[in-house]
């Protein structure tokens, strides 16, 4: 309000010296173009080159913001942005709509004007790749690589997932080693590092890198402890489908001693180790270890596995198994196991006992076959006949 009225007093102070210097000099201006005249007084005149000034100055002012500022400007560019917005936009719903070819081309054209070109590109090179374009996808992660540095690990690694599906492990290895020695513990190079690996089965490189990702947390807990089982279990049955030679046990030494010792209690390592025993006639210390770790923690795949088991020491098996079953009378793991195991010692009335009760409890084709086979033993055709009918019936079924 102060201010109003001491812009007011201004202005009529600024008027009043304007009247007073009119009426002190009348002088005029007089204006003569060919055979036209006009004629005014001084002040007119400078009223009118002022006012002129001033109009021609805001239309200078105008057209400078239509052309730069915004404006003409502004409205083409956001048309251009919302063209590229709707192309992006289009691109994606192709790209999720399994369009590969289009998304891939509109996304690509569109990425220059995005507000997100390095989406703009991913997704390009993304649509390439599961088109089979392989020279446009790797164009565009050459692209993506180049304009925007930062986005190199993503890039490669889109590259390697399409490797990994063509199965083309060893370029994709290639890959990515030279990235882990670029960006070296980097947690998505590592995961893809693993799953190259795990496709090769090359378990000794897996093991190695077990360490870094434990250290770095790459996996869950949970995701972690099932990787390192699937590991040495796969270290383990690798051993086992290469052909014996003379240092056939010092080599499965070697590779058990690599275990962890926490990790040699886990029921699958275990399991695949003892495999591994029996592969070289080594039944008795592979039953010493199922009947110590059954002792310790009752596991029904290792009963079953201790009940499959060919020894020499077949009275022992059939000891450590009965004392077993005081403690759990009415597991059929531990029947079946029984009766295998008397089946082996040739004592086929206690193995048809604990095959039946086995059935009886947890029917399963296998049962129906072994007990089958221990009626053909004991001359009772017409019980084998139809326990293999039961056994079929049983197993189609299931399935």
């Amino acid at each position: 309000m102060r201010q109003m009225l001491l812009f007011s007093l201004f202005a009529l102070l600024l008027g009043a010296v304007g009247i007073w210097l009119v009426q002190q000099d009348r002088g005029y201006i007089l204006i003569s173009l060919g055979s036209t005249t006009v004629e005014m007084s001084f002040w007119i005149g400078v009223l009118i080159y002022l006012i002129s000034v001033i109009i021609i100055m805001w239309l200078i002012s105008t057209l400078r913001w239509l052309l730069h500022a915004g404006g003409i400007r502004s409205w083409w560019g956001n048309l251009r942005r919302s063209k590229q917005i709707s192309k992006t936009a289009a691109g994606l719903l192709l790209f999720h709509g399994g369009d590969w070819q289009k998304s891939s081309k509109l996304l690509s054209q569109s990425a220059k004007n995005s507000e997100i070109p390095q989406v703009n590109l991913v997704y390009a090179a993304t649509a390439a790749g599961k088109n089979k374009d392989w020279d446009q996808c790797q164009l565009l992660i050459e692209r993506l690589k180049l304009e925007y540095p930062e986005t190199a690990v993503q890039a490669d690694l889109i590259w390697v997932d399409f490797l990994f599906e063509d199965s083309k492990f060893d370029q994709a290895l290639e890959t990515l080693s030279s990235l882990d020695s670029a960006y070296p513990d980097n947690p998505a190079v590592l995961k893809a590092m693993v799953s190259v690996y795990r496709r090769q089965s090359d378990w000794s490189a897996l093991i190695d890198l077990l360490p870094a990702l434990k250290k770095l947390q790459v996996f869950e807990k949970k995701d972690l402890r099932l990787l390192v089982e699937a590991t040495f279990c796969g270290l383990l049955r690798a051993f086992c489908n290469n052909p014996i030679s003379d240092d056939s046990k010092a080599q499965l030494q070697a590779l058990w001693s690599r275990v962890p010792k926490q990790q040699r209690q886990q029921t699958d390592i275990l399991i695949a180790y003892v495999d591994a025993l029996v592969l070289l006639d080594d039944s008795s210390l592979a039953l010493n270890l199922l009947s110590k770790r059954i002792d310790v923690q009752w596991q029904d795949k290792l009963v079953a596995k201790f009940g499959s088991l060919t020894v020499k020491a077949s009275k022992k098996q059939l000891t450590t198994a009965e004392k077993w079953l005081g403690r759990h009378p009415k597991n059929p793991h531990l029947l079946l196991a029984l009766g295998r195991i008397c089946s082996q010692m040739e004592f086929f009335g206690k193995a048809r006992d604990y095959l039946e009760q086995a059935v009886e409890l947890a029917p399963s084709a296998q049962t129906y076959f072994d007990l089958a086979t221990i009626y053909g033993e004991m001359g009772e055709e017409e019980a084998r006949l139809q326990t293999y009918q039961r056994g079929l019936e049983f197993a189609v079924s299931d399935k």
